[in-house]
């Protein structure tokens, strides 16, 4: 897979194409070359573009900008 150009669509992308645990995820993340550690933008990623099943495996999920603003600010609290 080509990076997408930014980690989180990245980590998006790679569940997009196949479903996966978080140890297959953090290997396909790492084989892009990013520097970002994992765990960030897995955290950054999750509710909004990644939803993690009863199974252990990550989905992608295609959230809208008002959950990222919700986010946003639910952390700065």
């Amino acid at each position: 897979m080509n990076s997408l150009g930014d980690p989180i669509l990245d980590l998006q992308e790679i569940c997009k194409q196949n479903p996966t645990d978080k140890v297959a995820l953090e290997k396909a993340y790492k084989e892009l070359g990013w520097e970002v550690p994992f765990e960030e933008v897995l955290d950054a990623a999750m509710d909004i573009y990644l939803t993690q099943s009863d199974d252990g495996l990550y989905y992608p999920r295609n959230g809208n900008a008002l959950e990222i603003i919700n986010k946003i600010l639910g952390a700065k609290k």
